[in-house]
């Protein structure tokens, strides 16, 4: 992978990263467990202002659209809109697919999307 970034003149991440796109915030992390809910429940424990957690690991290819709610410290209720993401995926015919006798996923990818007042995550393919 880090070869890769440095092929296509892109920062190498290594394991996870925040950053702002779009306004919103987004973190990406490898992802660690094999269970699709278990790290995506870990890291919205962990990133309480993520807009965005893109995590990849598992092979599906998959969205759900949120809505979390908190009391500040004066005990106003407040609300945001989330987006929770796996992202991962495995090359057609990768050994260790093959190997682990991986099944068939989705073909795409997750792509954020940003249209003037909109934003949201979109699957699927493009050219």
């Amino acid at each position: 992978a880090k070869v890769l970034s440095g092929l296509l003149g892109r920062p190498y991440w290594n394991v996870e990263k925040t950053f702002s796109w779009g306004g919103k915030r987004i973190y990406c992390h490898h992802g660690a467990t094999g269970n699709v809910w278990s790290d995506l429940n870990k890291a919205l424990m962990q990133r309480e202002g993520a807009d965005v957690i893109a995590l990849a690991h598992v092979h599906h290819l998959l969205y759900w659209q949120t809505r979390r709610w908190w009391l500040d410290g004066r005990g106003r209720q407040h609300d945001r809109e989330g987006h929770l993401v796996r992202v991962g995926n495995f090359l057609k015919d990768a050994a260790y697919a093959s190997v682990s006798m991986y099944s068939p996923t989705g073909l795409g990818s997750a792509f954020l999307v940003k249209n003037g007042s909109y934003f949201g995550v979109e699957l699927g393919l493009r050219p």
